[in-house]
C-alpha cells in the first residue's frame, strides 16, 4: 500500500468518525439534501431554459415568450436562492452541534486526565485543540459534504440535460 493510499485511508476513517457526530441530526441533513438536489435541478432548470430565450425570443421574435421566460428564470434563480440557503444553514447548524458535543467530550476527557499531563502539554495547545482544531473539523464537515454532494448532484443534473438535450454528442463530448 502506497503512502497517499493509506493516508487517503486513514482521511476516510476520520471522516467517518465525524459524521458520527453529524448522524443524530439526521432529519436536518435530509432537509439539507433535499434543498441541495433542488440547487442542482434549478441550476440545470434555468440553462434548460436559456435555449428556449436565445431562440425564441432573440432569433423568433416570439414576444409571449419575453414575457413567461424571464419570469421562469427569475423564480428558478429564487428558488435556487432559497434552497441554497436552507441547505447552508441546516449544514452549519448541524456542524455546530456535532462540534459542541466533540468539544463537550474532548473537556470531560481533559477533566479526567492526570497532572502529569499538563506539565507535558502547553496550556496553549491544549486550547488550540478544543478551540481551532475542532472549528476546522466543522468546517470540513459542513463545507467539504456542501461541496462534494452539491456539486456531485448539480453536475449530474447538467449531465442528464446534456443527454437529454442530444444523447449522442454528449456521448462524443464525454
Amino acid at each position: 500500500m502506497t503512502t497517499e493510499s493509506a493516508a487517503a485511508q486513514t482521511s476516510m476513517q476520520v471522516y467517518k468518525r465525524l459524521l458520527t457526530y453529524v448522524w443524530p441530526f439526521w432529519q436536518r441533513l435530509a432537509v439539507a439534501l433535499v434543498a441541495m438536489i433542488l440547487v442542482g435541478a434549478t441550476s440545470a432548470g434555468v440553462a434548460y431554459l436559456l435555449k428556449p430565450v436565445i431562440d425564441q425570443i432573440f432569433v423568433n421574435k416570439n414576444e409571449q415568450l419575453l414575457l413567461l421566460l424571464p419570469v421562469g428564470i427569475i423564480v428558478l434563480y429564487l428558488l435556487k436562492g432559497v434552497a441554497n440557503y436552507l441547505e447552508t444553514y441546516l449544514l452549519n447548524w448541524i456542524g455546530q452541534r456535532a462540534m459542541l458535543q466533540l468539544r463537550d467530550e474532548l473537556f470531560s476527557r481533559l477533566l479526567h486526565m492526570p497532572l502529569g499531563f499538563f506539565s507535558e502539554h502547553a496550556a496553549g495547545t491544549l486550547i488550540s485543540r478544543l478551540t481551532y482544531d475542532v472549528d476546522q473539523m466543522e468546517k470540513s464537515i459542513t463545507r467539504g459534504l456542501s461541496t462534494l454532494l452539491k456539486d456531485t448532484i448539480t453536475a449530474a443534473f447538467l449531465l442528464a440535460l446534456v443527454f437529454y438535450h442530444d444523447w449522442q454528442l454528449a456521448l462524443v463530448s464525454l
